[in-house]
């Protein structure tokens, strides 16, 4: 009888070990589906660190990676997104209730890549006065040109503007608007208001409760950039 119970705490103790040290594995595993649902794709890459590996059975983290591509956040898909995370410790209690939260990380950077297509994609479905639209990225700003009825008439449509963060939220603001037409003429965005702010996204869509730092325009792309 000793000898069976000698033999089951020995197995008791190595399945403990060997489920800590594959903690890292399945809590990858956790995450990828996390981020799978949270950004409406199912092309994500995930890598857990943890330091000893059973530290993440208590939602401490030595380092979190993950890459999701056609990802979406808030209303804009983006070609890529990349989250880096060091030294981070969850709230194991926002488990029960199917969230995850952070309560504390030496860094968490999280970069989106939205491309023209992206951007195209995006102006299609929110604004349905316009088609055959075309979208050209440029450091020094977002050109569109699309065609548009106005007044019956056909009409070539050039928007020039430029993505950017506000209050918490990333925009494409419109600058300038020409309309092109033999008997229209042109028109100045200040006479003739063709468009709002077509929103992007919002920080409360974020993962990992990060904020909006940083919006670059580079050659055919936008890079955001978010933090905690």
């Amino acid at each position: 009888m000793r000898k069976v119970l000698m033999g089951l705490g020995l197995i008791i103790i190595v399945a403990a070990i060997f489920s800590g040290a594959l903690a890292p594995q399945l809590a990858a595993g956790f995450f990828k589906a996390k981020i799978m649902t949270g950004l409406s794709t199912d092309d994500v890459q995930v890598d857990v660190a943890a330091s000893p590996p059973q530290a993440v059975l208590w939602g401490e983290l030595a380092g979190l990676k993950a890459v999701a591509h056609q990802a979406k956040i808030g209303d804009v898909y983006m070609s890529q997104i990349d989250l880096n995370a060091k030294e981070v410790r969850l709230d194991m209690l926002s488990l029960f209730d199917g969230s995850l939260k952070v309560n504390s990380a030496e860094s968490l950077l999280v970069k989106g890549y939205v491309t023209e297509e992206n951007l195209r994609e995006l102006i299609s479905r929110k604004v349905d006065k316009l088609e055959d639209i075309a979208v050209k990225i440029t450091p020094q700003g977002v050109t569109i040109t699309a065609a548009a009825k106005i007044m019956g008439r056909k009409v070539e449509v050039e928007l020039e503007g430029a993505v950017l963060d506000e209050e918490g939220a990333i925009y494409f603001r419109v600058k300038n608007l020409r309309l092109t037409n033999s008997l229209i003429g042109t028109a100045k965005i200040d006479s003739l208001r063709l468009m709002d702010d077509i929103m992007l996204t919002d920080s409360s869509k974020l993962p990992l409760e990060a904020s909006f730092k940083d919006v670059t325009m580079k050659e055919g792309k936008i890079i955001i950039t978010a933090e905690r």
